[in-house]
């Protein structure tokens, strides 16, 4: 079965802060600090943060990706470039107060090339991140801006098998989850649909094969910073054999 943690899709939000000096303040956790973007150096700490939270698989690349997107206003780096540093003094996050190379609309900045990394993600950094990057908009004269923030999406698919009045569960044998009882779900495989998806994650974790028969409902939810949708289907048992993978699934009932 695929992890979900396997399905990192990003999508840019084009969200708009209108009114810049009007947002909601959120302190960094105990041991964290922001700093500013000092000199050369700092490219390294941006692209191997941007690395570890999965937005590059290749440093080359990523330095390029920053020459490409900052050398236009390399000067201004120190006071609009932010990173997030931890009790070590290490580099975990980053964003920045872009400036758009020409006014679109009546923009002429935009929250860019925000990310944490992945192990540090759970700790609470977002928000703090966010809020200081609009705090240092307002400073620097912005009324306006666009975020450009690229959210991760988890995407879980599964579905309800229901016989003579009761349920078919699954309880959970991974460590972050161990012993509590779900519908049988999980993560996309590459290119696959939702359907198919579902599909596929009951068989694996049940024995049973199943064809879909109608949605029962989709939840979207905010976990932890990531942006997760769950499809549940309606389903009709085509062969039932129950079986356990002892892997991920522990038990069946």
């Amino acid at each position: 079965m695929t992890s979900v943690n396997k399905l990192l899709e990003y999508h840019e939000l084009l969200m708009n802060y209108e009114d810049t000096s009007n947002y909601e303040q959120y302190d960094l956790p105990t041991g964290y600090h922001f700093e500013f973007y000092k000199n050369d150096k700092d490219i390294i700490d941006w692209v191997n943060i941007h690395f570890k939270s999965g937005e590059f698989t290749d440093y080359e690349y990523a330095i390029q990706v920053f020459h490409d997107y900052y050398d236009y206003f390399e000067n201004e780096l120190n006071k609009r470039c932010i990173f997030v540093l931890n009790e070590e003094n290490e580099e975990v996050g980053t964003g920045t107060i872009s400036l758009l190379k020409k006014e679109e609309y009546v923009y002429d900045a935009v929250v860019d090339w925000v990310a944490i990394k992945k192990k540090y993600q759970v700790k609470h950094l977002s928000r703090p991140l966010i809020s200081q990057l609009i705090k240092l908009a307002s400073e620097l004269g912005h009324k306006r801006i666009w975020n450009g923030v690229k959210m991760s999406i988890k995407v879980v698919t599964g579905g309800v098998i229901e016989k003579d009045g009761k349920f078919l569960l699954v309880q959970e044998n991974k460590k972050i989850c161990q012993g509590k009882w779900n519908l049988p779900a999980g993560g996309l495989d590459d290119g696959e649909s939702v359907i198919d998806g579902a599909i596929r994650e009951i068989y694996e974790e049940t024995g049973c094969k199943v064809e879909i028969t109608g949605v029962l409902e989709i939840i979207n939810e905010i976990l932890e910073g990531l942006n997760v949708v769950c499809f549940i289907f309606d389903t009709k048992i085509i062969e039932e054999k129950i079986s356990v993978d002892g892997d991920e699934i522990s038990n069946v009932k």
